[in-house]
C-alpha cells in the first residue's frame, strides 16, 4: 500500500518556486528530473458525495482518473501522490480511523502502490486552526516531495515538471504558490479513453507537456 506521509513544517521556511523540492542530501544535479503528478481526491480521482467520504464504503473511484494515473506512470515515467482535506475529523463529523481506511481503499482502486506513490491529508478545522497543511496551504504537497526525495535518492521534482490536478479553487490556489501548472479535474479526466493496445490523446498531450516543460 501507498505510505501514508505524515505533514511536518520544516525547520526552515520554504518558498517560492523551489519550494517543490526541499534541500536533500544528495545534490540536485546529481538526480534524475521526474514529472510529478499531485492529485487532490475528492472529486478528482474519487466521486464526492453529500457527505465526506470517511467511510471506506463510500468510496467510488473515477476509472478515467485511474487511466489518467496509469498512463502518468507507465507511459510517461512520472510519480503520483494524492492529497486530501479531511476537516471532519477536527469537527468531530468523521471517524480519523475511517478516514485513513477509506483514503487506504481509494489507493486499492487505483491500483495500489504501483500507481501511488505517497498520499497526505490534513485532519484540522476548515476555519478555526491555522495549519501549514490545509489546502490551499502548501504543506501536504512538500511533505510528500521530502518523502519522494528520500525514498529515491536518484530523483528530484522540480516544480517545471509537476502538474496538480483538481476541482477546487483551494487545489488551484496550492498549484501557484508550488509554481506548478494547474489542470481542473474534470478537463484532465475526460482527455481521452485509451482502448486495449491504443494510445490515449491524454497519454500524448501529456507527454507532449512534459516534454515541452522539460526542454523550457
Amino acid at each position: 500500500m501507498a505510505t501514508l506521509v505524515r505533514c511536518r513544517r520544516p525547520t526552515t521556511p520554504l518558498a517560492g518556486p523551489s519550494a517543490v523540492h526541499p534541500q536533500a542530501t544528495r545534490p540536485v544535479l546529481e538526480r534524475v528530473p521526474t514529472p510529478l503528478l499531485i492529485c487532490d481526491v475528492d472529486g478528482t480521482v474519487r466521486r464526492a458525495t453529500e457527505r465526506p467520504v470517511a467511510d471506506p464504503g463510500d468510496v467510488s473511484v473515477f476509472q478515467h482518473a485511474r487511466m489518467r494515473i496509469n498512463e502518468w506512470r507507465n507511459d510517461i515515467g512520472g510519480r503520483v501522490v494524492l492529497v486530501s482535506n479531511q476537516g471532519g475529523v477536527a469537527l468531530g463529523t468523521d471517524n480519523p480511523e475511517r478516514v485513513v481506511a477509506a483514503m487506504e481503499l481509494t489507493v486499492g482502486e487505483l491500483g495500489g502502490e504501483s500507481a501511488v506513490d505517497g498520499w497526505s491529508l490534513c485532519p484540522h478545522h476548515p476555519s478555526k486552526v491555522e495549519c501549514w497543511c490545509r489546502l490551499p496551504r502548501p504543506g501536504l504537497v512538500l511533505s510528500l516531495v521530502s518523502h519522494l526525495e528520500s525514498a529515491h535518492t536518484d530523483e528530484t521534482f522540480p516544480p517545471s515538471m509537476a502538474v496538480m490536478v483538481g476541482d477546487s479553487s483551494e487545489a488551484e490556489e496550492c498549484a501557484v504558490s508550488l509554481a506548478v501548472a494547474f489542470v481542473d479535474a474534470a478537463a484532465w479526466r475526460d482527455l481521452g479513453v485509451t482502448p486495449v493496445g491504443a494510445r490515449s490523446p491524454a497519454t500524448d498531450t501529456m507527454r507532449s507537456y512534459v516534454g515541452s516543460i522539460s526542454e523550457g
